[in-house]
């Protein structure tokens, strides 16, 4: 009995290592995934917010993009980089 009860204690403590493990695995994964989250919801906001601003310069100048000129801006081809912060 006695050699029964040490094997389940050592079986235990094995045990508990590899739960703290998983533990630790299992926050920082639920961590990652509300920064996620929230990084995408903040770039939601942000893409609703250009979106916006994008229909008021159309509604206030007439003319495509508001250049004034009749010109159009071409997105799709457009090389510049974006900053995101």
């Amino acid at each position: 009995m006695n050699n029964d009860i040490g094997k389940l204690k050592k079986g235990y403590e094995d045990f508990q290592g590899e739960f703290d493990q998983l533990s630790s695995k299992y926050e920082n994964a639920i961590k990652e995934k509300m920064l996620m989250k929230l990084e995408k919801d903040r770039l939601a906001a942000k893409l609703e917010n250009l979106q916006s601003n994008l229909g008021q310069i159309k509604d206030n100048d007439g003319n495509e993009f508001g250049l004034g000129d009749g010109s159009q801006l071409d997105l799709q081809s457009s090389p510049a980089k974006t900053n995101i912060s």
